[in-house]
């Protein structure tokens, strides 16, 4: 294993760098309720990343605003993927080479008084190489839970409010589409979604004592957190829900 960094400060208000780094993870053994067919499935080899970094990270506006970016690229030996065997009910790890390349940017910032904002977006391209599926056919599928693009939000404002400060604060996420197992099986795609929260608080001048109210997933909206198909042994696909809309009011009291 290593990691080398290079930094390279081109002003007061910008740092670029560049690194790489290379790291193992241990190999492991499948085991499951029922034996495996196969039992070379059993032992799953290590598996070894080493990633490549470009990226930099700037201040500007007076110091008032920061841009931070990155690129990369990760290439991965014997990569151990995952999918759900329905028929011995077993989480099933493999060995398949992977590569993933990508680049997100960051700006946070505070253009006025009592405003923060902050955004975010990132490119994912996460793939997994020469997957042999059940039917014996052997494709690149996408890795699992990679969606290729997100993104980030969040609008803060703050004031002076009943001997305290008040703070009124909304943000917000986006995935794009992504797959729950690695034979990328149509009914293990989850669509793009959106989800949104909403929150106001206090905190007493003396910092003793704070009260939140927030709403989250304001917009109700439903996707996935994750399915397994379980046609081979149950006939159905198991699927774990998001939490719904959820709303609250927390009182702290700090000594």
């Amino acid at each position: 294993s290593y990691n080398a960094r290079l930094n390279y400060q081109v002003s007061d208000d910008l740092l670029t760098y560049v690194g790489t780094s290379r790291a193992y993870k241990a190999g492991t053994f499948n085991m499951g309720f029922f034996p495996l067919p196969d039992i070379n499935q059993i032992p799953v080899d290590q598996e070894e990343l080493t990633s490549y970094e470009i990226g930099f990270k700037s201040t500007f506006a007076d110091g008032m605003a920061r841009l931070n970016g990155a690129m990369f690229y990760y290439q991965y030996d014997d990569h151990q993927a995952f999918v759900f065997e329905s028929t011995t009910l077993t989480n099933l790890l493999f060995n398949t080479d992977a590569e993933v390349y990508g680049g997100e940017l960051e700006l946070q910032a505070s253009p006025w008084e009592g405003w923060d904002l902050v955004l975010g977006a990132s490119y994912l391209d996460a793939t997994l190489q020469d997957v042999q599926e059940p039917g014996g056919a052997i494709k690149d599928r996408d890795m699992v839970m990679a969606p290729k693009f997100s993104g980030n939000a969040l609008v803060r404002y703050s004031f002076d409010a009943f001997g305290g400060t008040a703070a009124l604060q909304a943000d917000g996420t986006y995935n794009d589409d992504q797959y729950f197992d690695a034979f990328n099986s149509p009914a293990l795609e989850e669509g793009s979604y959106m989800m949104g929260n909403v929150r106001a608080s206090w905190t007493s001048g003396d910092d003793h004592w704070t009260t939140t109210v927030f709403v989250e997933n304001v917009t109700d909206e439903e996707y996935r957190g994750y399915a397994f198909d379980l046609t081979g042994a149950l006939g159905m696909t198991q699927e774990v829900w998001s939490r719904p809309r959820w709303a609250g009011i927390t009182v702290g009291y700090r000594m």
